[in-house]
């Protein structure tokens, strides 16, 4: 009966309406932790969709640069010297067709630059690892045909060691060599 007396009294109707707030302000934060946590959630599946999506536009980039298939005109982007003969010419742009065509794939590069730093802030620096694995063949792929455009440049005579250089440029450079 005392219990009742209290509840019904002025003192007992203010703490039913105090607890009845605290009750709804703990539900309100719950509320707002579960909304946050599903957003970052949320934020993460998108951002790893993303991710996936450009490492498999990057596969295709890379298909696209490594094929031996040669069009015509390629390389041809190339800055040349005045002292280039026709024939030097046509051989350091074969040499720089494949730089040529990771620069007009340079969009998908771009964007696995920019998500491998948006994954390892989202899911920590492992993550973002497999990433490398694209970024350094790229640039593998990029010194190596340096490497042949020197070669060519400079008509390295041919030697065990030069042939041994220029077979693991090609093997980097052209899709079926030894590291596809």
């Amino acid at each position: 009966m005392a219990v009742w007396s209290f509840l019904t009294s002025d003192a007992g109707q203010r703490l039913i309406q105090n607890l009845i707030a605290i009750g709804a302000l703990l539900l309100a934060v719950r509320g707002v932790r579960n909304w946050n946590r599903e957003r970052r959630d949320l934020r993460r599946a998108e951002l790893a969709e993303k991710t996936l999506a450009t490492a498999y536009r990057a596969k295709d980039a890379f298909r696209f640069v490594r094929s031996p298939a040669a069009w015509g005109g390629e390389g041809s982007t190339r800055k040349r010297e005045e002292v280039e003969s026709k024939t030097l010419s046509e051989a350091l742009d074969r040499a720089f067709t494949p730089i040529e065509r990771l620069n007009k794939m340079s969009e998908v590069f771009d964007d696995l630059r920019s998500l491998h730093y948006s994954l390892a802030a989202a899911f920590g620096p492992k993550a973002a690892e497999p990433l490398d694995a694209f970024l350094t063949a790229h640039n593998e792929i990029i010194f190596a045909a340096h490497s042949q455009m020197r070669a060519v440049w400079r008509g390295h005579p041919v030697t065990d060691a030069s042939v041994a250089r220029t077979e693991r440029d090609e093997d980097i450079i052209w899709e079926g060599g030894g590291r596809d």
